[in-house]
């Protein structure tokens, strides 16, 4: 159900119910893991936790199998509304979860660009936490770095992807690490450069690669910084005390030297 849902039913009772009193009701069996209301992520409030947590641990099951689009993250819409239906769940309601809570991010076929796999439905879902691959490698030199303070809730490669997915020369290139997503940035015709988002935890690299001319970082980095900047700007509508800033490592040194270059979003 909707909070408001809950909320309409819990004033017209009679009981002299008012939403102040509803909230805390939702936060406190929350607390008692009776049902899951997060303001933060969604609107919607989970009545039944086993039976959305039992068909989700069946989504990443999926990224288990021999599957190659499996493995790297993406289940189409049919296979979860399969899984949806098999645990009595409504499909729709349970795909809005997902994207709610950031689990997942929608992607068009024709978006995804991949010489070792083919997806037949026209629209999956993405799915970054589902691979079972281990995380990649260090932070790196001569990346963008996106740091930000407070919690961001659900997944950052979800949230970095669904932005980064409003630029129409952007698709996704399929990557095994669970911590890593790499977009494709297409320029200048046949020209692209590949941005690898990659979830550090305590800070976000962007990672450029194609030897990172300057051409290359000219079309990307722009596109990079608006798309982070408007993914951020989203989270802080219900994150209040969210800050963020980018940052450029410019020395090869050991770590703890290196330099950046500091630039805080007002």
């Amino acid at each position: 159900m909707t909070r408001s849902d809950i909320s309409q039913l819990a004033t017209s009772c009679g009981a002299g119910i008012d939403s102040s009193e509803v909230e805390a009701f939702l936060t406190t069996f929350t607390s008692f893991a009776s049902l899951l209301y997060i303001p933060s992520y969604t609107d919607i409030v989970l009545l039944d936790i086993e039976r959305f947590t039992d068909c989700l641990d069946k989504v990443f099951d999926c990224g288990q199998s021999l599957d190659k689009a499996s493995s790297d993250g993406f289940i189409t819409k049919g296979a979860i509304d399969k899984l949806a239906n098999d645990e009595k769940l409504d499909p729709e309601m349970f795909k809005s979860l997902l994207k709610s809570f950031r689990f997942a991010v929608p992607v068009r076929t024709s978006r995804v660009k991949s010489d070792s796999f083919s997806i037949e439905a026209d629209c999956s879902y993405y799915i970054p936490s589902m691979r079972p691959t281990k995380a990649t490698n260090s932070p790196q030199p001569h990346s963008l770095y996106l740091q930000y303070t407070s919690c961001v809730p659900g997944d950052i490669q979800v949230l970095l992807v669904r932005h980064f997915f409003k630029y129409s020369n952007c698709s996704l290139i399929p990557c095994p690490h669970i911590n890593a997503s790499v977009i494709r940035v297409d320029y200048n015709k046949k020209k692209h450069v590949d941005v690898t988002i990659i979830d550090h935890k305590d800070i976000v690299e962007l990672r450029l690669g194609n030897g990172r001319s300057t051409e290359a970082c000219k079309t990307a980095f722009p596109l990079v910084i608006k798309a982070c900047t408007a993914a951020m700007e989203d989270v802080k509508k219900s994150v209040d005390d969210l800050e963020y800033g980018f940052f450029l490592c410019c020395t090869e040194s050991d770590k703890s030297t290196h330099q950046f270059i500091y630039h805080q979003i007002d």
